[in-house]
């Protein structure tokens, strides 16, 4: 089968790219003619007949007072309809098959549901000893690298009920305060190192890393993670494991129009 690549296309029209990249690139704002070319990579004379051609199929729109440039009513259309086509279930078995194909680890794609994280898709590893991830498995908040990634990143009005309640079952009065305090510090770890980590908390001899998948309104809409022997599983924050898990993360951040912030 022949990829994109493979086949010759119409080189006006991937040059055309490059100038609307450099409108969505100005996140709302317009852009005067020089700027527009200056990031487009071409001259002004050539990204002006761009812009008047896209102008009319209405991709790009001119503001009447200042002959600015931005995004047309056909671009906003097309950018609401591939909003509407983005199902992170869809896009992730590719990005995990890789990741597992990297790692040689046992990876897991969660989403949040009524009961808490659940396994939705999984990819065990193929070594001779494997941890098998059950899907429809739900995950605790407390003791699971995934449950504390939703802790750390989803709705608390969501997770807040869950962490009380499996909390209370493992600590009462003063030490049910101390206890909450030394979650929260480990929620502000893995917000400050982008990803989750266990070691042996949920299954003994086991660990686990998590990293957050954003949409495009930088809202935590899942979790990959891995799975692995521990003391074998590398779980430390600068490994190979954490390194290309959040570079997975980002990459079907990625295709769900997540735009990290500058």
């Amino acid at each position: 089968m022949q990829t994109p690549d493979d086949v010759q296309g119409i080189q006006s029209i991937e040059l055309g790219g490059s100038v609307l990249r450099a409108l969505i690139n100005a996140n709302g704002d317009t852009l005067p003619l020089r700027d527009v070319a200056q990031v487009a990579g071409m001259s002004a004379s050539k990204a002006r007949r761009y812009l008047l051609s896209f102008a009319r199929i209405g991709l790009v729109s001119q503001e009447a007072a200042t002959g600015y440039y931005g995004l047309g009513p056909l671009a906003i259309r097309l950018g609401l309809a591939a909003i509407a086509a983005i199902a992170v279930d869809r896009l992730a078995p590719p990005v995990i098959r890789e990741l597992r194909r990297r790692l040689q680890e046992t990876v897991v794609l969660t989403i949040w549901s009524d009961n808490g994280p659940i396994i939705l898709q999984a990819e065990d590893s193929q070594l001779a000893v494997m941890i098998n991830a059950r899907i429809g498995s739900t995950l605790p908040m407390l003791g699971s690298a995934t449950g504390r990634l939703f802790a750390a990143f989803f709705d608390p009005d969501a997770t807040r009920p869950r962490i009380t309640e499996e909390l209370s079952r493992v600590a009462k009065g003063p030490a049910l305060r101390q206890a909450q305090h030394d979650f929260d510090l480990r929620l502000d770890e893995v917000r400050r190192h982008g990803a989750a980590r266990t070691e042996g908390e949920l299954l003994n001899g086991v660990s686990a890393m998590a990293a957050p998948v954003f949409d495009h309104t930088g809202s935590l809409i899942a979790g990959l993670g891995v799975l692995g022997h521990r003391g074998i599983l590398d779980v430390s924050w600068t490994g190979t494991p954490c390194t290309e898990l959040k570079r997975s993360a980002a990459a079907l951040s990625e295709l769900c129009g997540y735009t990290p912030p500058k």
